[in-house]
């Protein structure tokens, strides 16, 4: 049997190949390991912003309360106080009513409307107009108002053919001074004869 031996610088070039496709089958060995940390950096880093996300919305959930909370402190409140029926006109029936209010920011604007089944309008001035009839209108505008403000005195009309007690809501929709915030409050009252 005869063994062929290759010459010395065929070997060399076996090793060679031999190493360089060692160093190929590593290289893809860490190019695979590199692509998986990749995929689980991507995973990650997936993960991490969904998290964000809902950190972001928990932070706002949490801002727009405390807006609600701090709008709920400065809320106007309001006292509010009617008097008798008023029969003195023959052609009027009507009741003042006094507004003030009790707590809360300064307001620039209450708009106030009466509803009820016998209300007939509101007016704010006591005194009739040039033609000796009183300007009665579906709601009134109060400019201003402020805790321990001046009271603001409000008239009632009712239906001549009404019936008493009468409860009356009144809707108030104030406007802050100060930031434009506004709130809607309702009141009610009722009105009755005289004593």
């Amino acid at each position: 049997m005869k063994v062929f031996l290759a010459e010395p610088g065929t070997w060399a070039g076996v090793l060679v190949s031999l190493l360089a496709a060692g160093i190929a089958i590593w290289q893809a060995i860490v190019a695979k390991q590199q692509a998986k940390l990749a995929e689980q950096s991507a995973i990650d880093s997936a993960r991490q912003a969904r998290a964000a996300e809902e950190q972001v919305t928990i932070m706002r959930a949490q801002l727009d309360g405390e807006n609600a909370d701090r709008a709920e402190a400065r809320r106007p409140h309001f006292e509010v106080l009617a008097s008798p029926m008023d029969y003195s006109d023959a052609n009027q029936r009507y009741a003042e009513v006094v507004l003030t209010q009790t707590a809360g920011v300064a307001l620039s604007r209450v708009t106030v409307r009466p509803s009820g089944e016998y209300v007939a309008g509101m007016r704010q001035s006591p005194y009739r107009d040039d033609l000796d009839m009183y300007v009665v209108g579906d709601q009134a505008e109060i400019d201003g108002m402020s805790k321990g403000s001046n009271s603001e005195t409000l008239f009632l009309h009712f239906d001549y053919e009404h019936v008493t007690p009468a409860r009356v809501e009144l809707e108030l929709q104030c406007t802050a001074r100060e930031g434009y915030a506004s709130w809607a409050e309702h009141l009610h009252l009722t009105v009755t004869d005289p004593a």
